[in-house]
């Protein structure tokens, strides 16, 4: 998380399923499991329970949501969650095929309704992302007001909940496995000089 705000330059990246299945995936699957233990934490209630504003407990479908820490809980037009899944199986957006598309719906429906209730936001001043690449390689979901600015929304990293859903859905059920996906990397990620050196 610090390598990820320090000034560093930008590269653009343009991820075809070959660069995917050759480079992004093997890195992905690398890494080492005990990077996502506070994620696990949260997910078996050991950590950050007290800052947990819905939980949904179903194992396939079911998630976490809290607070950002960039959110000071308190301004309403710079809210900022995070919806944590329970699975453990979807690293990133790439992992996405028509069997979840349940689990995305849950999340909408019972985020948007759950925000509602909570903070008195309601679905039409809200913004649900996936970012890809991602911070860290366990699915979750960003849900902020859609009066907050930051750079996690600009094109080259964030995917609405509701086209990933359509994409899905409608284009192709196997959509995330056959698109070529372009992101910003900054130039420090450990995974660019992997990238950089694919020709």
């Amino acid at each position: 998380h610090i390598d990820k705000y320090r000034k560093q330059s930008r590269v653009w990246v343009r991820e075809t399923p070959q660069v995917y299945a050759e480079i992004t995936k093997p890195y992905i699957d690398g890494e080492p499991v005990a990077r996502l233990q506070w994620v696990y934490n949260i997910l078996d209630g050991t950590s950050e329970s007290d800052r947990v504003v819905v939980a949904d407990d179903d194992e396939e479908n079911g998630f976490v949501v809290l607070p950002d820490f960039k959110w000071d809980g308190v301004a309403l037009d710079s809210l900022y969650l995070v919806v944590i899944v329970r699975r453990r199986d979807i690293r990133s957006l790439r992992d996405l095929g028509s069997q979840h598309l349940p689990l995305l719906k849950n999340i909408r429906d019972k985020v948007e309704a759950a925000v509602e209730k909570t903070y008195g936001v309601g679905a039409d001043q809200l913004r649900l992302y996936v970012h890809y690449q991602p911070s860290y390689y366990h699915f979750h979901v960003h849900v902020t007001n859609i009066n907050f600015e930051g750079k996690g929304m600009l094109a080259g990293r964030a995917h609405l909940l509701d086209s990933v859903i359509d994409n899905i859905e409608n284009i192709a059920s196997d959509y995330y496995q056959k698109a070529s996906l372009s992101f910003v990397l900054g130039s420090d990620d450990a995974l660019w000089p992997l990238l950089a050196n694919k020709e």
